[in-house]
């Protein structure tokens, strides 16, 4: 879509955002959709993304870590706690 789009084709964009819309998202793509919104100071819409990661795959060592930072930038500091456990859990 992005490429679709910096050519000048507008709606052949859309179209390709409606499709990747349609598909499930897996952990690795809200890991990276996540990722992307954090450095972006859009902790919130991280938590989004990563609960679709999450679902999709709960031990998701990045959706883990992400959500933990997440939390972290939010100043949830005992949800973080959680989340650092549990990447610690995922890989010791």
């Amino acid at each position: 879509a992005r490429a679709a789009r910096a050519a000048g084709d507008p709606a052949e964009a859309e179209r390709l955002e409606r499709r990747a819309a349609a598909l499930p998202r897996t952990a690795p793509d809200a890991a990276l959709e996540a990722r992307a919104l954090l450095l972006d100071n859009r902790p919130r819409a991280a938590l989004d993304a990563l609960a679709d990661g999450t679902r999709a795959e709960p031990g998701h060592y990045w959706c883990a870590f992400y959500t933990a930072l997440a939390h972290h930038l939010l100043e949830r500091f005992d949800d973080a706690a959680r989340q650092y456990g549990a990447c610690l859990l995922i890989r010791p």
